[in-house]
C-alpha cells in the first residue's frame, strides 16, 4: 500500500472530537443527511492538494473544483478559524501529524507540525508548500483521487470525440462520453455494454458516427429488435449511473481513491446491490483502485455484506462507517461496524435506527390490518 490510508482528524466541520477513518479497497459511509458524511467523503481531496505541495498555504478550501467551504472557516468545527484544526495522515510507514490555526485575516498557519511521530519542525525557520516541509518529498504519503459527485451532468443528444487522454471520470461524469467514443472498438467498451444488457433488460449501448462538417456521434441504447434510443431520451438512472461503470473499467496505473456520492442516484433498489458488486469486482479485477462510497442504500450495504460471506471479497477488504450528529452535543462522530468473516454483525452490534424503516413500516402496516380486524369483529 502506496498511498495514505488512515485519516484522523479533529474539529474538522461537525466533527469536534478526534476520529479515526481507515481507508480500505472498500469503504462505504451510512449516515442520516446533514451528519457530515459528504464532509468525510471529501476529505481525502482536501488533503490531496496539501499533499501535493503545489501551494504556499498549508490548506485550500476548494481542490479540483471540489469544495468545502469558501474559506478556512468553514472547515473548522463551529467556524472558529482560531481553534485547532488537526490531522494526523498516515500510510503503512509514514506518519505526520498537523495542527492548524487561522488568523483574523484569514491566513491559515501551523501550530504543531511531526513526522513519524517522532521529529517535530521548528516551525520559524521550515518553509512549507501545502503540508510538505522543506521540499521534501515524500515516499508514500500521497493520495491520488478520481471524485464523482452525487448529481451527475446529463448528456448531450451529439458529441465530438477528444484528443484528450483522460484519468478522471470528472466530478459530475463529464468525461465518461468521450471515454466511450474513444473505446468504442475496445474491450472495455463492450464490457460496459454488456453490465449494461444483464442489468437493463437487455439494454445494450452504442456509439454511432454521424457525418457531417465536423465530426459527431450519438450514444444511445439499443436492444433487439426495437430501434436505438439517444441516452438522452432514457430514464435518469440510465444516465446517472454510466460514468460510475466506465469508470469502474477504465484502468488505472497508479494507486487510485475513487469517491463516489450517491452512487444509487436515480437507480431501482433492485440495481443497488448490483452496483455495489460492480465496485466490488473493479477492485478484484485492478488493485489500484480503491473506493470511498457515501450512500443512503440499505442494499448496497447488504450486498458487499453478502460478498463478504460468500468469501467473493475478505472482510479487511470492507470498511462500513455511521455517521451519526448528536443533537445534544451539536456534533458529529464517526463509528466503525465492524463485520465478521460471514457478513455478520457480531453482538448484534449495528447502529440503533439505521435501515430498520422497512420493519418500522411492516409493523404499522400489521398493527393497522389488526386493528381494522377487531373494529370489524365488534360490529
Amino acid at each position: 500500500m502506496l498511498m495514505v490510508n488512515k485519516i484522523k482528524f479533529k474539529n474538522f466541520k461537525i466533527f469536534k472530537d478526534w476520529q479515526t477513518l481507515e481507508l480500505r479497497p472498500l469503504t462505504i459511509l451510512i449516515g442520516k443527511n446533514n451528519s457530515g458524511k459528504s464532509a468525510v467523503a471529501k476529505l481525502p481531496t482536501l488533503l490531496s492538494g496539501s499533499l501535493s505541495g503545489t501551494f504556499s498555504t498549508p490548506l485550500k478550501p476548494e481542490n479540483e473544483r471540489i469544495k468545502l467551504g469558501l474559506s478556512y472557516e468553514d472547515l473548522v468545527y463551529n467556524r472558529y478559524p482560531a481553534d485547532s484544526l488537526g490531522f494526523e495522515i498516515s500510510t503503512e510507514t509514514e506518519t505526520i501529524n498537523v495542527s492548524l490555526y487561522g488568523d483574523r485575516s484569514g491566513k491559515v498557519h501551523f501550530s504543531e507540525f511531526s513526522y513519524n511521530k517522532e521529529k517535530k519542525f521548528d516551525l520559524s525557520t521550515t518553509k512549507f508548500k501545502g503540508f510538505v516541509p522543506n521540499k521534501k518529498l515524500f515516499k508514500t504519503l500521497n493520495l491520488e483521487f478520481d471524485y464523482i459527485g452525487p448529481f451527475r451532468k446529463i448528456p448531450s443528444p451529439y458529441f465530438q470525440n477528444s484528443v484528450h487522454e483522460f484519468d478522471k471520470i470528472g466530478i459530475e461524469g463529464e468525461n465518461a462520453y468521450p471515454i466511450l467514443i474513444q473505446n468504442n472498438e475496445e474491450k472495455m467498451f463492450n464490457k460496459i455494454s454488456n453490465w449494461y444488457k444483464i442489468n437493463f433488460e437487455g439494454w445494450g449501448l452504442r456509439v454511432s458516427p454521424i457525418s457531417g462538417l465536423v465530426q459527431t456521434y450519438e450514444i444511445s441504447l439499443e436492444n433487439i429488435g426495437l430501434k436505438p434510443i439517444n441516452i438522452v431520451n432514457v430514464g435518469q438512472g440510465i444516465h446517472q449511473v454510466l460514468p460510475l461503470i466506465v469508470r469502474s473499467y477504465m484502468p488505472t496505473d497508479k494507486e487510485t481513491l475513487i469517491i463516489i456520492e450517491e452512487p444509487e442516484t436515480h437507480l431501482h433498489p433492485a440495481a443497488h446491490g448490483n452496483l455495489a458488486q460492480r465496485f466490488a469486482e473493479s477492485y478484484l479485477e485492478d488493485n489500484n483502485k480503491s473506493y470511498l462510497l457515501e450512500t443512503h442504500s440499505q442494499n448496497f450495504v447488504l450486498r458487499m455484506r453478502r460478498l463478504v460471506a460468500e468469501k467473493v471479497i475478505k472482510k479487511e477488504d470492507l470498511a462500513i462507517y455511521y455517521v451519526d450528529f448528536d443533537k445534544d452535543k451539536k456534533e458529529s462522530s464517526l463509528k466503525f461496524i465492524e463485520i465478521d468473516e460471514n457478513g455478520g454483525i457480531p453482538n448484534n452490534d449495528w447502529p440503533t435506527g439505521v435501515f430498520n424503516e422497512t420493519s418500522l413500516e411492516t409493523r404499522a402496516i400489521y398493527n393497522a390490518q389488526l386493528n381494522d380486524k377487531q373494529n370489524v369483529d365488534r360490529d
